[in-house]
């Protein structure tokens, strides 16, 4: 399933996103609701770095996810002011740094990598891959940083595990399990997103002598045993050994 974005859109990501450490791990800024699992291709630039949603995957199963709350820094903080007021939310989040306490936001990871690209290398995706396979400097978002109201803040943490899924017209949610049970689903709408994550993937040849997606890993690491960091170098590799 390929979704395109306008492209008034993509300007927006190219003026509005940097890259920061945001609860000690490196993230992009942006004032752009970036989306989770979302493909696009990324270009590294000496002060700023652009991100353009292109893709998103075809979810056949939710795939599970980290959720961790983190206390805004003043940093933090004004990089979601800014996301808030491009985004036009209403939050009523106060920050101020001589008192004590500060407000929270959510650090949510997708870490069920395996099974995320199990369903990448299913048909149900063939568009999705195709789409891959020509872009070798494709990636994928498998980190948000974001505030919800304090009311699915709670309930988000509150579960027993949480899950991407996708419901309805195509559109991602959160799934809220608690014992084994969905208790509820919350839409990435409700949220004020101000940094992600991004990372790559490894391709390999598969049992039937096919190009498939091996990985996704942290753009600081290089793709291990017999994977490759394009589908192209991989292709490469197998003809080279079948000749």
């Amino acid at each position: 399933m390929i979704h395109k974005f306008p492209i008034f859109l993509a300007l927006i990501l190219f003026f509005g996103c940097r890259t920061t450490s945001i609860s000690n791990h490196n993230k992009q800024i942006t004032v752009q609701a970036v989306t989770l699992a979302g493909i696009g291709n990324a270009k590294d630039f000496v002060l700023e770095k652009n991100y353009n949603n292109a893709a998103l995957p075809h979810l056949v199963k939710p795939i599970q996810l980290s959720t961790t709350q983190h206390t805004f820094s003043n940093k933090s903080f004004k990089a979601f002011s800014e996301a808030k007021s491009i985004q036009g939310k209403e939050m009523d989040i106060d920050y101020i740094d001589s008192l004590e306490s500060k407000p929270n936001f959510l650090n949510i990871n997708i870490i069920d990598k395996v099974a995320l690209v199990k369903q990448f290398n299913n048909k149900e995706n063939e568009d999705v891959q195709n789409y891959l396979e020509n872009k070798k400097e494709a990636r994928i978002v498998t980190g948000l940083s974001l505030v919800f109201s304090t009311s699915k803040m709670n309930a988000i943490l509150e579960a027993d595990n949480v899950y991407l899924a996708e419901e309805g017209n195509k559109a991602y949610v959160l799934q809220l399990r608690t014992n084994g049970k969905t208790t509820q689903t919350i839409s990435f709408s409700e949220a004020v997103v101000f940094a992600f994550k991004t990372e790559k993937f490894c391709w390999k040849e598969n049992e039937r002598h096919q190009v498939v997606i091996a990985d996704i890993i942290d753009i600081s690491e290089t793709c291990s045993g017999e994977t490759y960091p394009s589908a192209k170098r991989a292709k490469k590799e197998i003809d080279y050994f079948k000749f």
